[in-house]
């Protein structure tokens, strides 16, 4: 075993994170745990960034550097992904960092899982919050874990498989900024059979005003969610694969935060037509019906009902304006 076949792949995108990309690359390079490759995807930056990854890379063979045009965080993890040499791999974003015994800790309690969950914390120098993780290691079924309360949609905190994300060709899907994140996440769960559930924080998330997790709603936001939504059913439809109850919620949870900012943040009657547009596809066609319980289908239905209901109702405030 040596570092050049390495256990553990990282990869952080970089963009513009000069003030804190120091620390993460720190983090990682001070594991206990020395078998690992870093990729760091520098994508477009336009401060120091590019050469802080250069300089750490000149005195580290462990690191490889891919400078790229700037093309957004699922691109620059995507590129990771091509590149990557190791057996699992782990996303840290570059302003966030790890605990010194992350590597080892996955390592050694890895047993034959698919797909391994470890905690995080929120800080902003005082930790904020932690996220839900057991008392002790659980090792469960795809299944199991999907009805366990512990998953959460950020892709901080987990270490997959590359036999899996190879399998099945997964990547994050470009063009969406909004679920991202849960979208790659909810395929590698699908995927998966054994799943390991850490019972340990590690993994140090930085929350600093304008970055996505602290991003308010948007419409565009919304639209995104649309997108995510389709990219799901999707997969299942390709990979033939039935949707189990996390996978129904959270395409639920996207369809209720659809409707609710752009129910909300509506401007004009164009947006209003675009929802319909938008969501109609999903109702009409016959793969996405079949592949939702019955009880989604209705719930669905009742869904467009209200939206076109606010349909009407901006007509009338309009024509009443005019």
């Amino acid at each position: 075993m040596n570092y050049f076949h390495p256990i553990f792949s990282i990869i952080v995108p970089v963009y513009n994170v000069e003030q804190y990309l120091p620390q993460c690359i720190d983090s990682i390079l001070q594991q206990s745990f020395p078998y690992f490759e870093l990729l760091l995807i520098n994508d477009g930056s336009s401060d120091s960034s590019g050469i802080i990854c250069d300089e750490y890379a000149l005195k580290d063979k462990r690191i490889r550097v891919f400078h790229e045009q700037n093309g957004g965080v699922s691109i620059a993890r995507n590129i990771g992904i091509e590149n990557v040499k190791g057996q699992w791999i782990i996303f840290i974003d570059s302003d966030d960092w790890i605990d010194k015994e992350t590597l080892n800790y996955v390592a050694t309690n890895r047993k034959d899982a698919d797909f391994i969950q470890f905690g995080f914390r929120k800080t902003n120098g005082t930790v904020l919050e932690y996220s839900n993780i057991p008392n002790e290691i659980l090792e469960l079924s795809s299944q199991d874990y999907c009805n366990s309360k512990v998953y959460h949609p950020a892709i901080c905190g987990y270490a997959i498989k590359l036999d899996v994300i190879k399998k099945y060709n997964l990547k994050f899907p470009v063009g969406i900024k909004y679920g991202e994140d849960q979208v790659f996440i909810l395929k590698a769960l699908m995927c998966s059979s054994f799943v390991v559930v850490l019972n340990r924080h590690f993994y140090n998330y930085r929350m600093r005003y304008g970055s996505a997790m602290n991003s308010s709603l948007s419409f565009s936001m919304a639209k995104d969610h649309l997108l995510a939504i389709g990219d799901l059913l999707d997969f299942s439809i390709t990979y033939h694969i039935k949707l189990n109850s996390l996978y129904i919620s959270v395409i639920t949870a996207f369809i209720k935060t659809y409707f609710g900012i752009s129910i909300r943040g509506l401007r004009c009657i164009g947006e209003i037509k675009e929802i319909k547009k938008n969501y109609s596809r999903f109702l009409n066609c016959k793969d996405y019906c079949e592949c939702l319980p019955a009880h989604f289908r209705i719930w669905n239905s009742y869904l467009f009902v209200v939206g076109y209901y606010f349909y009407v109702r901006m007509k009338l405030i309009l024509k009443l304006e005019n």
